[in-house]
């Protein structure tokens, strides 16, 4: 039986049995009690209690694959690359102790001297179909970099052997460990201090011949960072005109002259509006700008570039959300719709490289081109995946099976945590041994991603 860690005085050290756990279908320590010749499958992965890549997981997608080749379905998935924050603690599982770093070094065995601070996780979602899955599970602290580029290869090489072509990798460009480093090492060529212009933002899939594979930094990360940063540093610049969060918060002080009517009806309903877009900055502080500079008032002339940004923001939040449904800002990313998002797509980008290249730019606001540039290749792979994978299908296989299109929700990092990692009540992180149980479980099945509530 694995000792108590030398460590131990700074962290929570728990025995735990079956009672430790109350989710429904969680895998359950075997005692001589509870082992049943009834169920030996049960039991036989029960004792698999090994981390890094999960390989009850290609066996459901190679299921999965074959049936989709029968009916002419391609299997096209982006893979989501997922950092979960845990409680610290160790516990004792079954003979093993969980808590240290593990899964993510030359032997998938425990680390007894570290002590995990966070669990790294592989998801593959289909962009077709409703589902996704589990097939990576790390337990790290300082991850090498360097290794966790290899594992991402080999997992792609294990991927394409079951049937399944990832097209994409997403990551969290804020992420100190798997951010701009980790696509470089993978062999895209994202640079913040470089013209946004030369960037590779994809690298050529490790076994298969021709095909990229496309670096998607999430934007629903980025984009409350940057309007924080925003209402901390008040101004940036676009093509030297200055960009003033301080605008925002004279709107919120600002009321009315004696002058103006009672019954000016527009400002009212603005007003209002606030109170419930204060935290998100959202497009009603466009609105209201705009109508404030529209009456002829002094101290909100200038406001244009401020309105711009902040309506860019607020398309940029409406794309991430885009999930093939009506209402929203385009269906989806088809050729059906190439009207209405390629001018939308190619303007952001272009929008955000003239503040980049901006002269007036300060060198202190280097954090701000992380933003940006996360948002820009954000951007540009989503582009270069539709001409790389939906132009060339409607051309080459125009009366089969197609790739309708290219659904920005699809490669959201939430998906990781969604419906599989969802937080106890007591608002508490999940541990090492909670995480690892609730994959274990998930990697058995493919999960809906419409039980997400995208």
């Amino acid at each position: 039986m694995t000792s108590a860690p030398t460590n131990a005085e700074y962290a929570e050290y728990i025995i735990c049995d079956s009672s430790d756990e109350s989710d429904s279908g969680t895998p359950k320590p075997s005692t001589s009690n509870d082992q049943s010749k009834d169920q030996p499958e049960d039991q036989s992965e029960d004792q698999s209690l090994q981390t890094g890549i999960q390989n009850e997981a290609f066996e459901v997608l190679r299921t999965t694959s074959e049936i989709c080749l029968r009916n002419g379905i391609p299997i096209w998935c982006g893979l989501l690359i997922g950092e979960i924050k845990m409680t610290q603690k160790y516990e004792l599982y079954q003979e093993k102790m969980f808590g240290y770093t593990e899964g993510a070094g030359k032997s998938s065995q425990p680390e007894p001297t570290r002590m995990a601070s966070k669990a790294v996780i592989f998801m593959v979602i289909s962009l077709i179909e409703n589902w996704k899955i589990p097939v990576g599970l790390f337990f790290v602290h300082d991850p090498d970099i360097k290794y966790f580029a290899d594992i991402i290869e080999e997992t792609l090489d294990k991927l394409l052997n079951v049937g399944v072509d990832i097209v994409s990798v997403t990551m969290n460009c804020l992420s100190p460990h798997f951010g701009f480093s980790l696509a470089n090492e993978l062999g895209a060529e994202i640079d913040v201090t470089q013209d946004p212009s030369t960037f590779k933002a994809y690298f050529q899939h490790p076994s298969k011949k021709n095909a990229t594979v496309h670096i998607i930094y999430d934007v629903d990360i980025i984009l409350p960072e940057l309007k924080s940063y925003w209402s901390k540093s008040d101004v940036i610049f676009d093509k030297g005109y200055p960009i003033k969060h301080s605008f925002c918060e004279k709107i919120k002080k600002y009321e009315k002259p004696d002058c103006w009517s009672n019954t000016d009806y527009n400002w009212m309903i603005l007003k209002k509006k606030l109170l419930y877009d204060e935290n998100i900055l959202g497009r009603t502080y466009a609105d209201a700008l705009t109508y404030l500079k529209g009456l002829g008032l002094q101290e909100f002339q200038g406001t244009g570039p401020t309105i711009q940004f902040i309506r860019v923001l607020y398309f940029i939040s409406q794309v991430s959300e885009v999930n093939g449904l009506e209402g929203q800002i385009w269906i989806d990313m088809s050729q059906a719709n190439e009207h209405q998002w390629k001018p939308d797509v190619t303007k952001t980008i272009e929008y955000f490289k003239n503040i980049n290249r901006n002269r007036e730019f300060p060198d202190n606001l280097s954090v701000f081109k992380k933003y940006t540039v996360g948002i820009m290749v954000y951007f540009i792979s989503l582009y270069g995946m539709y001409n790389a994978s939906i132009q060339p299908h409607y051309r080459t296989v125009p009366n089969r099976y197609r790739l309708p299109s290219i659904l920005p929700s699809r490669f959201a990092l939430k998906h990781v945590r969604l419906g599989i990692l969802e937080k106890p009540k007591s608002g508490t992180e999940l541990s090492a041994l909670g995480i690892f149980k609730k994959i274990k479980t998930a990697t058995k099945n493919l999960h809906p991603i419409d039980a997400d509530k995208i």
